[in-house]
């Protein structure tokens, strides 16, 4: 019931992140399916108690959104303004993700360690009856299948660059399985040298990201797409350089940040 009326208040955040649940399906449909292969009627009965009582929570949880859709638009879903901009081929599922526009792996490269990570606690490999280690593994698999699913979903819709938005800010629901990733890895390293790599590579993906976001906010950058090595060059020599400037501008005179260009 928990999961149930989390998962609706997801889709009601975001529609999209209703496709988080596939996870935990996917896990309750393994549960189910080793129930009926030892014929275990006691689970399986405690399982069907459980999908009606997660299936009416999620009903409960959700009806006013239900009732707002219905009086905004007519019908049960989200404005025709969104649903006219799907195509359930993915044809953008490679650009969402490798895009200079705004692809979620080039604006953010800490996700590619973070889903590193991830693909190296789903293989790793483990001891002999080590239920700990064979669960780990399994939330790994099913975290990397919840992302495929936003993926998916994010490269199925048109505007799927966002125009000026910074990033792709559609994957932020990704947020807690990237730090499980981003945790793994961390534990994994070994050695100095190692550590001292992933630590380095870390900083430099995560002021990557500042420097963008002061060159987003100051009005530094194309707000449509990167320009990898003028961005690079803003981001670890002209932000460096002007921070002081830029410090007393966000304390003292915030308002500079949102002037035209020029003016």
């Amino acid at each position: 019931m928990l999961l149930a009326a989390a998962g609706a208040l997801m889709a009601m955040v975001r529609e999209q992140d209703v496709l988080l649940g596939i996870g935990p399906a996917i896990d309750l449909g393994a549960v189910a399916w080793k129930a009926v292969a030892a014929r275990d009627r006691a689970t399986l009965r405690r399982l069907s108690g459980g999908i009606l009582a997660a299936a009416v929570t999620f009903v409960v949880v959700y009806l006013p959104q239900a009732m707002t859709y219905e009086v905004l638009y007519g019908h049960l879903g989200p404005a025709p303004q969104i649903s006219d901009k799907m195509h359930w081929s993915s044809p953008h599922a490679i650009e969402v993700l490798l895009s200079p526009e705004h692809g979620f792996f080039v604006w953010t490269p800490l996700a590619v360690l973070a889903l590193a990570g991830l693909v190296g606690l789903a293989w790793r490999p483990s001891k002999a009856g080590s239920r700990a280690a064979a669960d780990s593994r399994w939330i790994a698999v099913l975290a990397l299948v919840m992302v495929a699913g936003q993926v998916y979903v994010n490269g199925s819709i048109a505007t799927w660059s966002q125009a000026g938005a910074f990033g792709q800010r559609r994957f932020v629901g990704l947020t807690i399985l990237l730090t499980i990733g981003l945790a793994h890895l961390t534990a994994s390293a070994r050695g100095r040298v190692a550590r001292g790599a992933l630590l380095t590579a870390a900083v430099v993906c995560l002021w990557w990201n500042l420097g963008l976001m002061i060159q987003f906010g100051a009005g530094w950058m194309d707000r449509q797409r990167l320009e990898p090595a003028k961005n690079a060059y803003a981001t670890f020599v002209t932000v460096p350089a002007r921070l002081p400037e830029l410090a007393y501008r966000y304390l003292f005179d915030r308002s500079s940040f949102y002037r035209q260009p020029g003016r």
